[in-house]
């Protein structure tokens, strides 16, 4: 028979085995309150658990063993239950869950490796910009975990994705999309407008009301954006991010929104759907699709339209603080992700500053002609 005696630490018992064996026991509570017991072969590692997670406890930093039993797949049903998403945020996390390795492993026993080998077997059959996008859904789940202490951090924040090229990204010419204004139903002509001269989403553009468009300020009023729910139904919320914001348009752009609301618009919304509601943005999809088959020009998505605004701004000099806030980006660092390719390079930057300096300097005092002035005189 075992015989379990006190020792010197109070919390941890000497148990001397009938078989001449003998252990440390550390008697003690999680974060929740609950006993707990834990069995050590030595007494310097019971008494280094002991007052390490005595520690943990009182800051709030504990994590018992026994909390990370639960899998990705159970924590997430509790998880999902409790968030206030709309149904394209559901299904788009739904199959993130559903296509990851290691959902049916207890979340406290996820390694890196686990991770790196489901990052992997991704990567092998879908584009980066997808991995990252599922990598960062199963992430949100398993941050909410660290936040409930069923494990002590994401196994998922040190893991490194696939770079995203830069030639993922389509931005169309002015051309094109001239064209597919021009090819446009009179309806849907101002709601492309808007995409690409006020870099609006496509749900935040379908979202807009007849009182965001202060023409006399020139400038338009980001407040809500459109969902798609199931049944047809639409649901309004805030934009992404919560990024409301006001747009400084161009004065062209003002005049065709004034000519659509002009045409006749039945109630608030700028761009009617069904049921006096806006339109929703599968049906904003079709409306694109049919657009370009009318206009002729090689498919891309409507969100391209506004990679087209970011580049125009960006192009004329921008910065990007100026760019995130007319993108509703939630920080510049997003913003830089994005679009820091279209940037010039501080190599550029450099010698444009030079060649602007030796020019100021030289020409008026020395007479000697620079760049492309002394090449049209040697002509």
């Amino acid at each position: 028979m075992n015989k379990r005696t006190k020792t010197k630490e109070p919390g941890i018992y000497a148990v001397e085995r009938a078989n001449g064996g003998k252990s440390y026991e550390v008697a003690y509570r999680n974060t929740a309150g609950q006993r707990r017991q834990k069995t050590f072969r030595n007494f310097n590692a019971a008494r280094d658990f002991k007052r390490r997670s005595h520690h943990e406890v009182k800051a709030g930093t504990y994590v018992d063993a026994a909390d990370g039993k639960i899998t990705l797949d159970d924590y997430y049903l509790t998880f999902k239950a409790r968030q206030l998403w709309d149904q394209s945020t559901i299904a788009g996390t739904d199959l993130a869950i559903k296509d990851c390795s290691f959902s049916s492993v207890p979340m406290g026993k996820v390694r890196p490796t686990h991770v790196e080998r489901w990052i992997k077997e991704l990567s092998e059959r879908l584009a980066p910009s997808t991995v990252g996008t599922y990598f960062q859904r199963v992430n949100v789940v398993f941050r909410a975990a660290a936040r409930d202490r069923h494990i002590a951090q994401s196994p998922l924040e040190s893991a490194r994705l696939p770079r995203v090229q830069n030639d993922e990204m389509h931005i169309p010419s002015a051309e094109d999309v001239a064209v597919i204004l021009n090819a446009s139903e009179d309806h849907w002509r101002a709601l492309w407008a808007v995409c690409s001269f006020a870099g609006l989403r496509r749900g935040e553009a379908a979202a807009l009301q007849v009182r965001d468009v202060r023409a006399l300020e020139r400038r338009l009023r980001v407040e809500r954006q459109v969902l798609n729910l199931k049944g047809g139904k639409v649901r309004i919320k805030a934009p992404k991010h919560e990024s409301n914001r006001t747009i400084y348009i161009p004065e062209d752009l003002v005049e065709m929104l004034s000519a659509h609301i002009a045409s006749g618009i039945n109630g608030e919304w700028l761009f009617m759907g069904r049921g006096g509601n806006p339109p929703r943005p599968d049906a904003v999809d079709y409306a694109w699709r049919k657009t370009l088959r009318a206009a002729d020009v090689e498919h891309f998505g409507i969100h391209d339209l506004r990679h087209f605004f970011a580049s125009g701004l960006i192009a004329s000099g921008e910065d990007v603080v100026k760019v995130q806030r007319q993108l509703g980006h939630r920080s510049p660092s997003i913003t830089l992700n994005v679009y820091s390719h279209l940037w010039p390079d501080a190599e550029d930057t450099t010698r444009a500053a030079a060649t602007g300096l030796m020019r100021r300097t030289l020409k008026p005092h020395v007479g000697i002609e620079l760049g492309s002035e002394s090449q049209k005189a040697a002509d």
